[in-house]
């Protein structure tokens, strides 16, 4: 960890510059980014980063990959409903900062990671983490996570209230729309018109919520079309 740097209140002034302007204004949802650390989701080299209005690199080529940045995973939880426990599958989760997040909001949270490295860190991520609030360092009922090809989903589990896939997508897979309750929602960022941040239903059809951009996320971007 980064000696001398005020991570609590960095966290602070994340919520008032970039959440609460995109009218981000949920407590529960605000609670959980002021309560986890951000930095114990990435490497040292970037903690100094982490709390920038932007994706920060989390792999680097062949496969890059980022950790978005804290105002876009804020706005597709913003189309979660936290209420009632929910069971959320989390897909391609990086280091694992999105799943602490919804861990916190008392979802039941499923990932999935296919890169093994980044599955690897996060676990180590996560040790530190519940070891930091609660104690001990073994994961509960209300996470489990899996190291897979991120497009398959997790299809031998009970359905899912929501799906999100965190990173950029041209197409939504009918296999993970299977994977939905009847009033279950799949949320990510779609990489065609409308760019954005969206939600889509059991029966492919898509609501563009707001304007996002982000890089694509491996397997999701073969050409696929939605009526909107």
């Amino acid at each position: 960890m980064l000696a001398g740097v005020d991570f609590n209140h960095m966290r602070t002034q994340m919520i008032k510059g970039q959440l609460q302007p995109q009218k981000i204004v949920n407590p529960a949802i605000l609670g959980a980014f002021q309560k986890v650390p951000r930095e114990f989701f990435l490497d040292s080299h970037y903690q100094n980063l982490g709390y920038l209005d932007k994706d920060i690199p989390i792999t680097k080529e062949p496969s890059p990959r980022v950790l978005l940045s804290a105002r876009k995973i804020a706005k597709l939880f913003n189309l979660i409903d936290f209420r009632n426990t929910p069971k959320i599958l989390i897909i391609g989760f990086g280091t694992g900062y999105s799943l602490a997040l919804a861990y916190e909001l008392g979802a039941k949270v499923y990932g999935i990671e296919g890169n093994n490295l980044l599955y690897s860190f996060a676990q180590m991520a996560f040790q530190r983490y519940f070891d930091h609030f609660y104690g001990q360092t073994n994961f509960d009922d209300f996470l489990f996570i899996e190291n897979d090809i991120l497009t398959k989903g997790l299809p031998d589990h009970e359905l899912f209230d929501y799906i999100l896939v965190e990173g950029g997508i041209g197409y939504v897979p009918e296999n993970l729309l299977t994977q939905l309750r009847p009033q279950g929602k799949l949320v990510s960022i779609y990489l065609k018109e409308p760019l954005g941040i969206f939600s889509c239903t059991k029966e492919g059809h898509m609501h563009h919520d707001s304007f996002e951009r982000t890089m694509p996320l491996t397997g999701f971007t073969e050409e696929k079309i939605f009526s909107l």
